[in-house]
């Protein structure tokens, strides 16, 4: 069974009922592992509403825009907290592959294998799309603190074969290349990818992290077969086994912190410039002093 921790009260649920919660939003939903309903309470567990989704509900960190995502991962409705349409309502693609927020600016990132980036503001319409019309499978994406830069993880196909990319790109209006980096071998599925401001990046391939320094990918960081990222304004932090591993915009190591409970993902802080290292049994807020 699932349980909702709040500071008052605690809240549990069934087996076949599925919880989306955004860490820094009002309320809550509940969906079905298969079904026909989704429902909306808020911290105090008062229902709000209830409507006839069959989508995975994914809200944004401060819960006020939605995602939901169909089960045949071509297609994104957006909603607002009320469960109704807003901005461009839907996005759609061949087969929905990653997505991304950004933690300042209320900008998401979705990536679909063959239909490239879309970006949407906090009001759910599309600022910025990149799908150069190359060979492209698309695998993975990051947006930098104020949403002005995207990170792609991309498998490439040309006559000399198979590789894997990743670029960082510039997000006006149209989206353009402002660095690209080849990988040593092809990663199948998901890259954890950090890109700052200034276009700094951070890639973690399971046995090993590479930084950007002197304008190449180096080697920065230790083996784990499950990994997350997050970019800031001043520094960029990516997991390592049982470690937090910080990283600043030159790309060199500022510090490793310990984790001892793991696995562990990273969600925004409550405040500007800080992060949540979130176990099972442990939520841990750090930042830069």
């Amino acid at each position: 069974d699932q349980v909702l921790v709040s500071s008052e009260r605690e809240k549990k649920f069934g087996a076949e009922e599925m919880i989306a919660a955004p860490v820094h939003g009002e309320g809550y939903f509940v969906y079905g592992r298969i079904g026909k309903e989704m429902k909306y309470f808020t911290r105090e567990s008062e229902l709000l509403w209830s409507k006839p989704y069959v989508s995975y509900p994914v809200p944004d960190p401060t819960g006020k825009i939605v995602f939901l995502f169909t089960g045949d991962a071509n297609r994104v409705d957006v909603i607002d907290p009320s469960g109704n349409l807003i901005g461009v309502r839907r996005i759609s693609g061949n087969f929905l592959t990653h997505h991304a927020f950004s933690m300042q600016s209320g900008r998401s990132a979705f990536v679909f294998g063959t239909g490239g980036l879309t970006v949407l503001d906090a009001k759910g319409n599309i600022v910025s799309r990149y799908d150069p019309g190359e060979n492209l499978f698309f695998k993975s994406a990051a947006l930098s603190a104020n949403g002005q830069k995207a990170a792609v993880h991309a498998l490439y196909q040309d006559d000399a074969g198979e590789r894997d990319v990743v670029r960082v790109l510039d997000l006006a209006p149209e989206a353009h290349v402002a660095q690209e980096y080849a990988l040593e071998r092809v990663v199948p599925g998901n890259l954890a990818l950090a890109v700052g401001n200034g276009g700094s990046l951070l890639v973690g391939l399971p046995e090993k992290i590479l930084s950007v320094r002197d304008g190449k990918l180096q080697p920065a960081g230790k083996e784990s077969s499950l990994r997350y990222a997050l970019g800031l304004t001043g520094y960029s932090v990516i997991s390592e086994t049982d470690r937090t591993a910080v990283f600043l915009p030159d790309g060199s190591l500022l510090a490793s912190l310990p984790v001892h409970s793991v696995p562990f993902q990273f969600l925004p802080g409550p405040i500007p410039e800080t992060f949540m290292i979130r176990s099972f049994s442990t939520i841990i807020i750090a930042g830069l002093e």
